[in-house]
């Protein structure tokens, strides 16, 4: 049988004592009431809140065992007491929380008083023990749950009892050790691993605290989640919306009618309240304060790299951060980044936050995380070697003609000049061989006085090296050689690497004779 949680047992509770008559609850889970198969003067049927089965004493009852939801009741059977007596009164045990490592081993364990106090202890030689956890390795809670699921998307409430009541519903839920007032910064090294390429819904407590703990868990999780979003349950989903302070465990168990809440009723509520983490410039927020230098570099390098999609503008060459502007022509290059440089575009794409006492306020971005970026994670940008101007063959023979970036041969392309590129067929016939040479040496190279085949072939060969080099790897130089001043070497040469570069290419000075 399945085994109701205590805020589960509360609204099974108080629907019984809505439709039953002469409700008694019990010290234990049991409750004793009249049973609604037959008349029953003296209480007989007895129903377990924790499991939902029910057992009848009188020899009369035509079904004395079974499961409430197979229960068939009477139409006319009369409504029970008010619902203003329920019996509320918490469960007398102690309950325990277990936060495990990525191989299931015992960590740290969080203890709630039915007082709601909490007491954590620590796992030494097998057994816990007190005191001492604040070296505690303190990961996500549920993180071997969290790594072996499939699920896409994870929400982070802030305790434990809201996270086990969400998983109740078959969703995947985590939380933090010590709620509000303490979101261990150790927990990041687990969230690497549990919330890469997942969707995060965050689903804070409707208070102050609660708004902290959210921007705070926002902060470790846009670091590795593919989505970050926040959900916050409006007054009206409440039965009292007098009362804004409770949490998604109040949404749950004492929902609208009595009727327990689903993953169905949770999807809704996500698809019409979700809203994204952004500032009123639409960047992401990063908290830095009372973090390790490196998981804030990271965290900044993730936001860098997301705005390198689709595309890129942010490479490595040569081991540096590279970014690619344009000149006054509008030919790109490549400028290598700063410190100064790279704090500016850190404040363009992130929000920097840090906290003043139980505030989060507006703060600059720290220059020696960008030293820190510059030194360390140049490696996690893309990397290129060169740029070209003209369409090009790769080293796989594949025509490159569409502007943008080939990360297989390290190659960003950008057309200069050229408007408009004629189809170019994947199998040449020979008419179309012929029509080019003819173009080329008729029209194109028509005035060049060759001395034979050898120096065409030679010319054509000097124009075709820079689109196959990628192919044919290392190739010799060229040397344009005339027998006398005014051939046009230094025009030929300026023609024949005018399709490779699309302008001019660089020369040494003209003599007076020439």
């Amino acid at each position: 049988m399945t085994d109701y949680n205590y805020e589960q047992q509360q609204v099974l509770f108080k629907w019984v004592y809505r439709n039953f008559k002469k409700v008694k609850k019990e010290k234990t889970s049991w409750v004793n009431c009249a049973c609604p198969q037959h008349e029953d003067k003296s209480p007989s049927f007895s129903i377990n809140l924790a499991t939902g089965g029910y057992f009848c004493h009188s020899q009369r009852c035509p079904n004395p065992r079974g499961h409430l939801s197979k229960l068939e009741m009477p139409e006319a059977y009369p409504i029970g007491s008010s619902e203003k007596t329920i019996d509320k009164t918490p469960p007398r045990e102690d309950r325990y929380y277990i936060y495990r490592d990525e191989r299931g081993r015992n960590l740290l364990r969080v203890t709630r008083t039915p007082d709601k106090k909490f007491f954590q202890a620590r796992w030494v030689a097998g057994k816990w023990e007190s005191g001492g956890t604040q070296a505690t390795r303190r990961p996500l809670y549920r993180l071997p749950e969290l790594l072996n699921s499939d699920e896409k998307t994870i929400y982070w409430v802030e305790g434990e009892k809201d996270c086990e009541n969400l998983v109740a519903l078959g969703v995947q839920a985590t939380t933090t050790a010590g709620g509000a007032d303490n979101l261990s910064k150790l927990c990041r090294r687990s969230a690497r691993a549990a919330l890469s390429n997942k969707v995060v819904i965050i689903i804070p407590d409707r208070d102050e605290a609660g708004n902290s703990y959210a921007l705070q868990a926002e902060s470790i999780a846009l670091a590795y989640a593919n989505e970050v979003n926040l959900l916050r349950i409006p007054t009206d989903a409440w039965d009292d919306p007098k009362k804004p302070n409770k949490d998604i465990s109040d949404w749950i168990a004492f929902s609208k009618g009595g009727v327990m809440r689903t993953k169905e009723d949770l999807a809704a509520l996500v698809d019409e309240y979700t809203e994204h983490f952004l500032d009123p410039y639409d960047r992401p927020m990063i908290i830095s304060s009372d973090r390790d230098l490196r998981d804030v570099s990271q965290e900044m390098v993730g936001i860098l790299r997301q705005s390198n999609n689709p595309e890129p503008w942010l490479f490595c060459k040569d081991g540096w951060i590279t970014r690619i502007q344009q000149k006054t022509d509008g030919s790109p290059y490549f400028r290598e980044l700063n410190a100064t440089i790279l704090v500016g575009l850190m404040a363009e794409f992130a929000a920097w936050k840090r906290r003043k006492g139980k505030q989060i306020v507006d703060c600059f971005p720290s220059e020696q995380v960008a030293k820190d970026i510059l030194g360390r994670l140049s490696d996690q940008f893309p990397a290129v070697a060169e740029i070209a101007f003209t369409p090009v063959m790769s080293s796989t023979g594949r025509l490159l003609r569409n502007d943008g970036f080939y990360p297989e041969d390290l190659l960003y392309l950008k057309s200069i000049g050229l408007s408009k590129m004629a189809a170019v067929p994947k199998r040449p016939t020979e008419a179309d061989v012929a029509e080019a040479k003819r173009f080329i040496f008729e029209e194109w190279l028509c005035n060049y006085p060759f001395d034979g085949q050898s120096s065409k072939c030679h010319a054509l060969a000097l124009m075709l090296t820079p689109f196959v080099r990628r192919m044919v790897k290392c190739v010799p130089m060229f040397l344009i050689d005339g027998n006398a001043n005014g051939t046009g070497k230094t025009k030929l040469a300026k023609i024949l690497a005018w399709p490779a570069l699309g302008s001019d290419i660089c020369t040494m000075g003209e003599t007076n004779d020439e």
